[in-house]
């Protein structure tokens, strides 16, 4: 069975899915956010170069950390099937490996990651998906608290200045046409410019374009020739009025749509 969620139709299993994920997500951010785990510190002055990350680290709570990772397990147990062997392997992993592969993650230690997963012989793809979505909500308490510190209005750069990471969304609003960013992993949102490709950094208007997407107005997908990129966008001047929080699993056709022309999007596991 399949639902049409824009010019792509998609199977009821994978909707279905994602909701599932959006519960537990929405579900364990309320009760991260009741735990008030970061705050920046009062003497802290960001230096308007480098991310937040760079300097002070996010943190979780160990216990509801595995609590919601354990739940996710269920999630993809009961969807994705084939990944029956590797979920059971993380499903027994033990607290060193379980908080070593948290911390990797939210350090951006690519290599540390890799190196526990290969060692524990799970599929990567499986674990990554379980650490980043169990790393998501505690991350985005940490952007919210650090944002009343950083001016996004003017930050620029094509990687998040909270957790370093990039988007994989954007959002176009005001008169003016600005483009925000949104990043794949805490959510934050800032000012980018509005033709260059977020992914290299090319601003050659020849190489630049944009794909619209004729059965949904104000949705299209921002590529880049010279990298091969995708950025996923939304016109709010459209008269739109997007639930960002869910605008990425309600756009899952854009990256269907894309991945079938030949781009690829590199923000990490979003």
């Amino acid at each position: 069975m399949s639902k049409q969620t824009g010019p792509v139709s998609l199977p009821q299993e994978l909707l279905d899915f994602y909701d599932g994920l959006l519960v537990i997500q929405q579900k364990y951010l309320a009760k991260i956010r009741e735990l008030n785990l970061f705050s920046v510190p009062e003497q802290w002055v960001w230096d308007k170069t480098n991310p937040l990350v760079s300097s002070i680290k996010p943190m979780t709570d160990p216990v509801l950390a595995r609590e919601l990772f354990n739940q996710l397990l269920e999630l993809l147990t009961c969807y994705k099937p084939v990944w029956a062997d590797s979920i059971k392997k993380l499903e027994g992993m033990t607290e060193k490996d379980f908080s070593d592969l948290i911390v990797s993650f939210l350090e951006g230690d690519r290599e540390s990651v890799g190196g526990i997963i290969s060692r524990l012989d799970i599929q990567p793809e499986v674990a990554e998906f379980a650490i980043f979505q169990t790393v998501k909500p505690f991350l985005r308490t940490y952007a919210e608290a650090a944002n009343l510190n950083i001016d996004t209005a003017n930050w620029l750069e094509n990687f998040c200045p909270v957790c370093g990471n990039k988007a994989k969304i954007a959002v176009i609003r005001g008169e003016e046409g600005k483009r925000y960013l949104r990043c794949s992993h805490c959510e934050t949102e800032w000012l980018y410019k509005l033709l260059a490709c977020p992914n290299c950094g090319n601003d050659d208007h020849q190489t630049l374009s944009f794909l619209l997407i004729e059965e949904t107005p104000g949705y299209r997908l921002d590529v880049c020739e010279v990298c091969k990129s995708y950025l996923k966008t939304i016109d709010a001047r459209a008269g739109l009025k997007p639930n960002m929080d869910t605008s990425e699993i309600q756009t899952i056709y854009l990256d269907i749509i894309a991945h079938e022309r030949g781009y690829s999007n590199r923000a990490v596991n979003a």
